[in-house]
């Protein structure tokens, strides 16, 4: 992505780029991105999301971002291949530092709804074993 490409282009909140390498200089300042999923970029400019409302960031194994890439930022949850003591983690006058992290859990009941579901169904079939063998010990 060009430097200054989507630069207060208000109408992208959420962006997954798989293929993306680079991404330049303000490319995506003052937008309304939440949400960046690029894992095989190699490179971040200098305030590629500064006044962005985004709270996390997956750039896989990068190890080229910029230290102004948020600047004007929240605290970003950061997945990339910096090491903990990178400048982009420590605060600084225009930006609060990220937060590393190594994996986005989902944090919607979605899942776990599934697993109780399944949960109850088994619980059905083994209350239903039970009566069986109850019948059959009362014969």
């Amino acid at each position: 992505v060009e430097d200054f490409a989507f630069c207060a282009c208000h109408c992208l909140s959420e962006v997954v780029a798989n293929e993306l390498l680079q991404i330049g200089c303000r490319a995506f300042q003052e937008c309304n991105i939440k949400q960046f999923c690029c894992p095989k970029v190699q490179e971040l400019g200098g305030n590629a999301f500064a006044g962005c409302p985004i709270n996390k960031a997956d750039f896989g194994g990068c190890e080229d971002i910029s230290e102004s890439a948020f600047d004007c930022c929240q605290k970003v949850e950061l997945i990339s291949g910096l090491d903990q003591d990178h400048e982009i983690f420590q605060d600084d006058k225009h930006r609060l530092g990220c937060i590393r992290i190594d994996k986005f859990f989902d944090r919607s009941l979605k899942k776990f709804n599934k697993l109780f579901n399944a949960f109850n169904q088994k619980k059905l079939i083994l209350k239903k074993q039970l009566q069986c063998l109850n019948q059959i010990k009362n014969e």
